[in-house]
């Protein structure tokens, strides 16, 4: 089964993302909310907001984004896997802000707006980061000495359902590739960034059309279409609701 995704609008440049509230880190661990501190300074540079959410190809006219950049990262990604705990310590935090920058100044030439934005950023990053770098990895330490357990996850956190390892017939692969190409430009731009973030080269421009997207859903792990089957889920779920 492919899917054929017809839009992509995983970013658009020219606007500034609505920030989403933040949750209660009271039961956090102290590496944990001066992270996630230093993520909302770095959003506050004025250039912060073009990597904020991931890049939009299609929009944007990038059909070779996927063969120059391995690894798609940006802030926005960031902030949710650190609220979902994926990002288990400040180190792995570090490596994602980096890898975000510097995406961005591999794809983009040295003398654009992009580049010097991500320079800009990274440069202001590195200042928020490197006085605070030995005390965070103390605390993170403490943690780890004190079991290095989490919290419970937030209600926005799932965890690994019991279906993640039951392959998925032809039919439901049928439907979720035409439930996919109905989603709404932010769900869309979660799914294709999660099948990029996880299996990098399934996705591939299409041949003969180039503002279309071919996903190869026979060539994904079944994890990761369980999980594209929930994110549809969630939508349905969230489009019942409004109709309410």
């Amino acid at each position: 089964v492919t899917g054929r995704v017809h839009r992509v609008p995983l970013h658009s440049p020219f606007s500034p993302p609505v920030l989403q509230k933040e949750e209660t880190m009271s039961n956090k661990p102290e590496w944990f909310k001066k992270v996630s501190s230093i993520h909302k300074d770095l959003l506050k540079h004025k250039d912060a907001w073009v990597f904020a959410v991931p890049v939009d190809t299609v929009k944007m006219n990038l059909h070779d984004y996927f063969q120059i950049i391995a690894r798609p990262m940006d802030f926005g990604t960031i902030k949710k896997d650190l609220d979902s705990g994926q990002i288990n310590g400040p180190l792995k935090f570090k490596e994602l802000v980096q890898l975000t920058l510097a995406n961005a100044m591999r794809y983009n030439p040295p003398h654009s707006d992009v580049h010097i934005m991500a320079q800009s950023v990274g440069e202001y990053f590195k200042q928020k980061w490197e006085p605070q770098e030995a005390a965070l990895l103390d605390k993170y330490q403490s943690f780890l000495d004190g079991g290095g357990i989490m919290p419970a996850a937030s209600a926005k956190a799932r965890p690994v359902e019991a279906d993640d390892k039951t392959p998925m017939s032809y039919e439901e692969k049928r439907q979720l590739s035409a439930q996919m190409n109905k989603l709404p430009g932010k769900r869309l731009a979660m799914a294709v960034s999660l099948i990029h973030e996880c299996q990098p080269k399934i996705v591939m421009q299409n041949g003969e059309d180039p503002d279309e997207i071919d996903i190869d859903l026979d060539r994904l792990e079944t994890p990761l279409l369980r999980q594209l089957e929930r994110l549809v889920k969630e939508q349905a779920s969230k489009k019942k609701k409004r109709t309410n």
